[in-house]
């Protein structure tokens, strides 16, 4: 499909350990659906604002150690992230298949 990171979500790999990062973009390789990262490495600060505010459920996150990324599906219309079941599973076929390699 020929997808490519923005230079965002290539700001949230630039901590994030090397293999998942790999796993990411050819995940990215893979997809036919576009997606961005939205979340990356995070300090224990910022942990603990997610979990006040919901958006956590842990202060034990693998995101404290550069080993999680958070990401969303990008409507192929209108090329803004979407949260919709399809898409999802189009990107979760695609980390599976680069995880697998």
């Amino acid at each position: 499909m020929g997808f490519s990171f923005s230079p965002r979500s290539e700001a949230f790999l630039q901590d994030i350990d090397p293999d998942l990062c790999r796993v990411a973009r050819r995940a990215l390789a893979l997809s036919r659906v576009d997606f961005a990262i939205i979340s990356g490495k995070r300090d224990m600060a910022e942990q603990r604002r997610l979990v006040r505010s919901g958006a956590s459920q842990t202060l034990h996150s693998r995101h404290l150690t550069g080993h999680a990324i958070d990401i969303v599906p990008l409507d192929p219309n209108t090329g803004k992230g979407r949260f919709s079941r399809g898409l999802a599973l189009e990107v979760a076929v695609a980390f599976y298949a680069a995880g697998q390699e």
